[in-house]
């Protein structure tokens, strides 16, 4: 791309790993900024050049976040008329503001890449502060819509330990990362309990010592962000956030929430163990924003990325992706290919 003078189009590493962790756990490599990642041969994607469709369709996006932005990019690719509509006044959605938790600026790269290519076309149009509620979208007379619309932070309890909601008390004070990057005050002492396991308590933990907080970390793991072992991230977490002196409780599962204290259950031996929560920062799991969605005619709409299934910013663009890849497509033609052992004759004569 360089050598062609194209080197705006390079699609730069975020430095995410999600490659590494496909690795480490023997699945399918996939890449955040390049959806294409292990799909060359499977399904016959190529990394820069995407079919043009049959035929064309006017179809409207709703969601700007990195599912959103992926499907508008590559269904303009196609050669439709997309129409994105983005709630917030910039384009990014989650990306924005996990961008700038400690030491994922370059997360940012997933925004600037799509929405910069995005700008150069003709057949794409972004509408910013554009929040569409089902009659301007049943109105819009699009072809096909796409709702892209994300997820939000439970604040339930409910997680990969724990598989039911938590019994909350009244008048209990319960924030999520959501409320958080909402601009929600931080009082001076906060406990966090993480049954997500992967980068945000972590980084919000990080976030509040660099900023002088006390902060306690309780968690069914064994570890801080138990996951990012997954990423090779690990060791540096532990590393950081215990020199800057936060507060640990590991395999601790969360029993009951009250007002100004939570009761957590050992998952070994059963014991449990009050921890004082003046302020209580859920990081459990998240549900899809699909509030749109449930409230249009059936089948009228398709929902992606974190709208369908809260996952990965790397799952959320792979899902954007696949679906401008295969909107009109033959069915038949959509069957991955799968390699197949060919037995040989010779191989029985080998004594094998």
């Amino acid at each position: 791309k360089i050598d062609q003078g194209i080197e705006d189009r390079i699609r730069e590493c975020i430095g995410c790993n999600i490659c590494r962790a496909a690795n480490n756990e023997g699945a399918p490599l996939r890449c955040t900024q390049n959806p294409t990642m292990g799909e060359e041969w499977r399904r016959n994607w190529h990394p820069e050049f995407i079919p043009p469709a049959i035929t064309p369709e006017n179809i409207l996006v709703v969601g700007g976040g990195p599912a959103g932005l992926e499907a508008a990019l590559a269904l303009g690719r196609r050669g439709h008329r997309v129409t994105l509509a983005e709630a917030a006044g910039e384009l990014g959605g989650r990306v924005v503001v996990e961008a700038g938790l400690p030491g994922l600026q370059n997360w940012i790269r997933v925004r600037d890449y799509r929405s910069y290519m995005i700008s150069q076309m003709e057949n794409v149009e972004v509408f910013l502060e554009s929040e569409l509620d089902t009659e301007a979208v049943l109105e819009f007379g699009a072809d096909q819509v796409l709702i892209a619309t994300g997820s939000r932070w439970r604040r339930d309890g409910l997680g990969h330990n724990r598989r039911i909601p938590v019994e909350i008390a009244a008048g209990a004070s319960i924030l999520t990362p959501d409320d958080i990057f909402g601009g929600a005050e931080i009082p001076a002492e906060i406990l966090i309990y993480d049954d997500d396991h992967y980068f945000m308590a972590g980084a919000l933990a990080e976030r509040f010592l660099l900023a002088g907080h006390r902060v306690s970390y309780v968690t069914p793991a064994e570890s801080i962000s138990s996951w990012s072992a997954m990423t090779n991230e690990h060791e540096f977490i532990q590393q950081r956030l215990l020199s800057m002196g936060i507060k640990t409780a590991f395999t601790q599962s969360l029993a009951l929430i009250e007002k100004d204290f939570i009761t957590t259950r050992c998952i070994h031996s059963g014991v449990e163990t009050e921890h004082d929560s003046s302020a209580l920062l859920l990081v459990t799991s998240r549900e899809p924003n699909d509030r749109l969605f449930q409230q249009l005619p059936h089948g009228s709409a398709k929902r992606i990325g974190d709208c369908l299934v809260p996952s990965s910013i790397a799952d959320a663009i792979y899902a954007g992706h696949r679906f401008a890849r295969e909107h009109g497509s033959d069915p038949r033609q959509l069957v991955p290919r799968r390699e197949r052992a060919v037995l040989q004759s010779s191989t029985f004569s080998q004594g094998y």
